[in-house]
């Protein structure tokens, strides 16, 4: 194998590797300020 082509499949190994582990990741959780409570009708129309 030549090199680059060395150098490719290291890339792309790795990438595939990143993306299992970053598909495993808690979900990312958006707060926004403005809103105080669930039980006020701002919050649940967001």
């Amino acid at each position: 194998m030549t090199r680059l082509t060395r150098g490719i499949t290291r890339l792309l190994a790795a990438s595939a590797l990143f993306t299992v582990l970053g598909a495993q990741a808690d979900p990312i959780l958006i707060k926004f300020s403005h809103i105080t409570a669930d039980s006020t009708p701002k919050g649940q129309g967001a």
